[in-house]
């Protein structure tokens, strides 16, 4: 944003519902780190550079470590799984709910708690935030993940289409449609400058967070 000069505020919101539900009405100009589906593409548009590439992994209390395997889905259909409100997980996790136990949830920082309470057996999140979530919180010794990834894919910040900050100015020639593609445009090419130049990378190594060489 800055080196497009686009004066800006970012809002930190828990739930990925809420989120959502922002970007539909059109009060976000741009979400940060979502991944892509057909669902959203719906009200987003999404740059064609990204700069994170995220693993998911199930975890579970440590005390089951032996107890539970994932190979497939179907090896987790005896036990009950937390999931997050709006969070687009896989295509292939959301066909196995017909044998899957799903228990919704609206914030995902409840999963944990949940977890060790016994009310669900095992929670699909991001490795890396959760990981986070488990060090600051001092569970090391209570929660630990299935090493097989079931998602692994890049994460877009992609441009909510119908934000104001999008519309037209009177007497424009330019449609919506426009001036969102020429703002992707100049998103994508200072993005790929930053990541080319080492500066994202340098980013992440700053605050110890793991960065794939894409």
């Amino acid at each position: 944003m800055q080196e497009m000069g686009i004066k800006h505020r970012f809002q930190l919101i828990k739930s990925v519902a809420r989120i959502d539900m922002e970007a539909k009405n059109g009060r976000a100009n741009m979400l940060i780190s979502f991944s892509k589906n057909p669902e959203r593409e719906a009200y987003l548009f999404y740059p064609e550079q990204y700069y994170r590439f995220i693993n998911w992994n199930f975890f579970i209390r440590k005390e089951d470590q032996e107890i539970i395997n994932y190979q497939d889905y179907k090896d987790l259909s005896a036990y009950k799984i937390g999931i997050t409100n709006g969070i687009s997980y896989t295509k292939e996790f959301w066909n196995a709910q017909s044998y899957l136990d799903f228990h919704p949830i609206s914030i995902e920082a409840h999963l944990f708690p949940m977890l060790l309470r016994k009310h669900i057996d095992i929670v699909p999140m991001s490795t890396q935030s959760a990981l986070k979530q488990i060090k600051q919180e001092g569970l090391q010794d209570q929660i630990v993940f299935l090493k097989k990834h079931f998602k692994s894919k890049p994460y877009y910040d992609p441009i909510v289409i119908n934000s104001n900050y999008f519309t037209p100015s009177e007497g424009s020639n330019k449609t919506r449609q426009q001036i969102v593609e020429e703002f992707s445009a100049r998103f994508d090419s200072i993005l790929h400058s930053l990541t080319e130049s080492g500066f994202v990378k340098h980013v992440f190594e700053k605050y110890n967070e793991v960065y794939y060489d894409l």
